[in-house]
Order: C-alpha cells, then structure tokens, then sequence
C-alpha cells in the first residue's frame, strides 16, 4: 500500500497537467483565432489583433497561460497571429510546457468592381 497510493497520487496528477496542456492548447489557439477576425477586418491594424487576442487569453484563461505573447503579422493580402504561453503544471519535474498556435487567413478587403 505504500508504494500504491504514491504512483496512484503521480498518475492522477500526470492526467491533471495533460488536461490542462490540452486545455492551454485550446485556450491559445481560440485566442489566435480571435486576433485573426480583429487583424483581418477591413481597415484593421495588427494591433487590433493583439488587443483581441489579449482581451481574450485575460478573459479565459489569466492564470492558466502565464506569459503571453502574441505575435500578429498583415499584409494587404493575408494575417497571421501567433500566440505563445507557459502552462500552468502541477508537476515540478516537468517543468513549463509551452504552448504555440498560429492562424492565417486572408484579410477583408475592398475590390471595385470591373
């Protein structure tokens, strides 16, 4: 029994840090995608898209994902954010798991008509 409920105790915390890797992943990945729909609007700056993606990873997820950063490039043609973060870990020997999720798409813009 001593030696039972120590690795019980270690799987069940190994699960923990799983979901919450796989939670950050999805947190970071909605946050890029909200920093895609604000860059890529008609008349955006990038900075629409990082204030977006902030707003959003402050909103959601402020202490699972420490140090956020994100990265937006937009050109007259397509946008691209990046986010980047440490998730939280309840396993010290593990270490910080970062997590990285990039979108593009195309950006809005005016055409005339011919």
């Amino acid at each position: 029994m001593a030696i039972v409920m120590p690795a019980l105790f270690a799987g069940i915390m190994l699960v923990v840090q799983l979901a919450l890797v796989w939670h950050g992943r999805h947190a970071a990945a909605e946050a890029a995608g909200r920093g895609l729909a604000a860059a890529s609007a008609y008349q955006a700056t990038t900075n629409d898209g990082r204030t977006a993606a902030d707003r959003y990873l402050r909103d959601v997820a402020p202490k699972l994902l420490r140090d956020p950063s994100v990265t937006v490039t937009r050109t007259d043609i397509d946008a691209e954010v990046t986010v980047t973060a440490h998730v939280l870990g309840v396993i010290p020997v593990l270490g910080n798991v970062t997590v990285t999720q990039s979108v593009a798409g195309p950006v809005e813009r005016f055409v005339s008509p011919a």
